[in-house]
């Protein structure tokens, strides 16, 4: 029965070909939060490379899930982020799967203002595919963004993930092409709400929608859903000096609940979310 799970559980997000790790089940308001001024955080750059040219000081997070609660479905994600002249840089580890299957990626992306509107943002990839039985395949690629601040409150971007499709080591696979565009609405600094729309390559159009509020100096709430899977979503922040601890879950009505987690460092201030 659990195996029947995983495989229906891949088969309705698209995940039969590979490349499990770019979309998160528990946290769709996550993307959402970098068309923000108040709320990006150092996990944004995960969303958008751009996003890191808004990050002032290092920082460290991670962020992991087990999608319906079956650990050969456990995704981690884990960014580092430094300052460097005019732009920031970082090193960013994905990892999905169980000992049968999993995927591996490794990043190095880049962020910088243009202009006090514009950031623009590209990271480089290495992933890794590993099947029990049948052995590695790889490949580079790379994702590249863009984030506009059109005034104060209203904030728009694009971003890319392997425009041109690599192929996976000597198979005929290859790594599908991801388009995002959305904007986000800084009602506050208390306030946000965001959308994007996501094509993913032979899959239907995707919307997500995010809404984040600060109720106290130490406690975010959070609440988002997303038609790729039908999914609804909350989380709660909580804010302690220079760290903050992220829980938040994911529902699907076939498959049941995703349990997420996050932690980030900030050597300034953690409630810059």
């Amino acid at each position: 029965m659990k195996h029947l799970l995983v495989l229906l559980s891949f088969w309705s997000h698209g995940y039969l070909v590979a490349q499990a790790i770019q979309q998160k089940l528990s946290s769709p308001f996550s993307p959402t939060a970098v068309y923000s001024s108040a709320f990006i955080d150092v996990l944004s750059g995960t969303a958008n490379q751009a996003a890191l040219a808004s990050l002032e000081a290092p920082a460290f997070g991670i962020v992991g899930e087990r999608r319906f609660m079956l650990a050969e479905m456990t995704q981690l994600t884990g960014l580092v982020t430094l300052p460097a002249g005019q732009a920031v840089i970082a090193l960013q580890a994905d990892y999905f799967g169980g000992q049968s299957y999993n995927e591996t990626m490794l990043g190095f992306a880049y962020g910088r203002k243009v202009s006090s509107e514009i950031q623009v943002g590209a990271k480089l990839n290495w992933y890794n595919m590993r099947m029990a039985g049948y052995g590695n395949a790889a490949s580079f690629n790379f994702e590249a963004g863009i984030l506009v601040h059109l005034t104060k409150q209203l904030h728009a971007g694009f971003h890319m993930y392997n425009p041109f499709g690599s192929p996976v080591g000597k198979v005929h696979e290859r790594l599908p092409s991801i388009f995002k565009a959305g904007f986000g609405y800084q009602g506050s600094e208390k306030l946000f709400v965001g959308a994007e729309i996501v094509r993913r390559e032979n899959l239907p159009v995707c919307l997500q929608v995010g809404l984040q509020y600060k109720a106290h100096e130490r406690l975010i709430f959070r609440g988002g859903v997303s038609t790729i899977n039908t999914g609804h979503y909350a989380g709660i922040g909580l804010v302690l000096g220079q760290l903050r601890i992220d829980i938040q879950v994911g529902y699907h009505q076939q498959l049941g609940f995703t349990p997420g987690f996050g932690l980030l460092y900030n050597l300034e201030n953690a409630g810059v979310d």
